[in-house]
């Protein structure tokens, strides 16, 4: 359990860095996987960059609606960065099938050699930003910044690292306007750059799903008990906050408990069975309301009120919907 809060807590610093920069999904996740949760090189490079894809694309999207992005920007370096990442995620395929898990030692060397770049390059941002400054595209930059998207689409390949620090960079020796348009063009070409290599390494066998679900709780803005606070405590505390209602938290309705075991390892040898990857356990609860107003909180873009007939409306999983109706079930028995 602590294993997996752990993920949680990496998922919600590495998430909050995205969206303020663009950058830190791969400078600050991938080593933290590596080096720290000792996931396998390659494993942590493909889920660092699904994980990567998920999370910039609420940036992307904001940036988008703020007129922050330079289409045309993202459309040249795009034309250099997908075939440079199918390049990148094919040699390490082709790694893997001479070396095995050796593999692993070269993604490892590679992500240690960026880590020293990167920093070398932020320290003279300034100065090229300074010497830059307002200037204009040309088509000649925009051929460079196809060059730029081969090479860092590349690196993204094979670390997961750059689609948002050495890109953001190497885009400042041929444009430079404001942050937030440097930012914004920046994040949404990541999105497609990310998605394209994420779907790669996939179809690869390079992605733990469970892995990133995890990371992916921690990115996203969710609940946690206060200290002291009781669970009943919190859901009622939770329920104030992201909708506006204050509730009488009564009787829970299901408990969903799911283990997943070890993977195996890189070389083919089974997973430590004593030593779960995960464990999930879900609670959900039936509340009462008891007065406050509806609103959406931080959480959430709209709410509305639903009678158990009108739940097909709306787009829930089946195991969500198994729930409501549960609950409007055990509703009815209260009356």
């Amino acid at each position: 359990m602590e294993f997996l809060l752990l993920k949680v807590l990496i998922g919600f610093t590495v998430g909050t860095l995205i969206g303020l920069t663009g950058l830190g999904g791969g400078v600050l996740l991938l080593p933290m996987l590596i080096f720290g949760l000792h996931i396998p090189a390659i494993i942590a490079v493909g889920s660092d960059a699904l994980f990567n894809f998920f999370t910039k694309i609420p940036a992307s999207i904001m940036h988008l609606w703020k007129g922050t992005v330079r289409k045309k920007v993202v459309l040249a370096m795009a034309v250099g960065s997908i075939p440079g990442s199918y390049l990148g995620v094919t040699l390490l395929v082709h790694l893997r099938q001479v070396y095995g898990a050796g593999v692993n030692d070269f993604i490892k060397s590679a992500v240690g050699l960026l880590l020293v770049l990167i920093p070398t390059l932020l320290l003279f941002q300034g100065r090229i930003e300074e010497h830059l400054a307002k200037r204009e595209p040309t088509m000649k930059s925009f051929a460079f910044m196809s060059v730029i998207g081969l090479v860092g689409g590349f690196l993204v390949g094979i670390t997961s690292v750059g689609s948002g620090s050495i890109i953001m960079m190497l885009l400042l020796l041929f444009y430079s306007f404001a942050p937030k348009i440097m930012v914004g063009t920046d994040i949404a070409h990541a999105v497609i750059l990310t998605g394209v290599t994420s779907l790669l390494h996939w179809r690869a066998g390079n992605v733990d799903g469970h892995l990133v679900g995890a990371l992916l709780i921690g990115s996203i803005p969710g609940g946690m008990l206060e200290l002291g606070e009781t669970l009943t405590q919190g859901v009622a505390r939770e329920l104030a906050e992201e909708t506006g209602l204050h509730v009488n938290v009564l009787d829970i309705i299901e408990v969903l408990e799911r283990i997943f075991p070890a993977l195996p390892g890189a070389d083919g040898t089974p997973g430590d069975a004593a030593r779960p990857r995960y464990h999930f356990v879900i609670l959900d609860y039936l509340c009462q309301t008891r007065g406050g107003t509806l609103r959406a909180g931080s959480d959430a873009r709209d709410f509305a009120w639903a009678r158990e007939d009108e739940l097909e409306k709306f787009d829930l999983t089946v195991a969500a919907t198994r729930v409501v109706r549960k609950a409007f079930a055990m509703a009815r028995t209260k009356r």
